[in-house]
């Protein structure tokens, strides 16, 4: 039990005590529990106003100096121009008049071919059906022109309809009948070419190349020859890679 002393008489007594059995002091304390929660609560209120205070005046001290002093922040911001590439379309039409104006009506200036590059800049060219060829003051139709960047690899567009072969002592000789299947010619069609023994296991491969052109939708039997292994009764053919025919030729007429 706790003690303290009564503040009349000084005689020891216990703090839940209502009066001093020694002299009959009360023994209330000047404030109750009540109170100093109360009081300690308006305390922490006072304090959060203060601050509170001190941060909104802070703020507007801080607003006014930027308001004051102009910078490059402040300035309306302009987008920049933005930049765009030069590409290379390809002339899908057998011929492709160069015009002097946008217009069917206009003079031509030149010619274009199947398969030739053009370069066409973006910026100049946005919903127009006509479209400006870099470096030459001349218009182009767009309908007539194709993405190089979609026209993809020109070895996909060999077909293999058949082909035969003999084997004599190691000199392997193929008869082998492709097909374009583009609306372009193609051209150095390199072949890849496996060899088997009659039990199917593997004897080597080689690659051979047909330095032909094989026009636009077209069909032709080439023949190569290769030294093979001696043993090998079977084979088979593809087609290893190929060129479009403006590649190699670097067919560039708007340069």
């Amino acid at each position: 039990m706790a003690l303290k002393k009564c503040k009349e008489c000084g005689h020891e007594i216990s703090t839940k005590a209502k009066t001093c059995p020694n002299c009959g002091a009360s023994n209330k304390s000047s404030f109750s529990t009540a109170g100093i929660v109360l009081i300690s609560f308006f305390g922490v209120i006072l304090v959060f106003l203060l601050i509170g205070n001190w941060s909104d005046e802070s703020h507007k001290t801080s607003y006014v100096g930027k308001k004051s002093t102009a910078t490059s922040q402040d300035k309306p911001y302009k987008p920049t121009s933005p930049k765009f590439e030069i590409l290379e379309y390809i002339v899908n039409t057998p011929t492709l008049n160069i015009r002097s104006e946008p217009t069917k009506d206009s003079t031509i200036i030149a010619k274009l071919k199947m398969g030739d590059s053009v370069y066409i800049k973006e910026t100049e060219n946005t919903d127009s059906d006509w479209w400006k060829i870099k470096s030459l003051e001349g218009y182009v139709a767009k309908k007539y022109l194709i993405a190089k960047t979609a026209i993809g690899s020109a070895k996909r567009n060999i077909e293999i309809i058949k082909f035969n072969w003999t084997n004599s002592y190691g000199i392997a000789k193929f008869n082998i009948k492709i097909k374009n299947t583009s609306p372009w010619d193609i051209k150095d069609v390199q072949f890849v070419l496996e060899y088997f023994a009659p039990s199917g296991t593997p004897l080597g491969t080689g690659k051979e190349t047909a330095y032909i052109t094989i026009p636009a939708g077209k069909t032709k039997t080439v023949t190569v020859d290769e030294i093979a292994h001696s043993q090998a009764t079977r084979a088979s053919v593809g087609v290893f890679k190929a060129k479009w025919h403006w590649e190699a030729s670097e067919m560039n007429l708007d340069l």
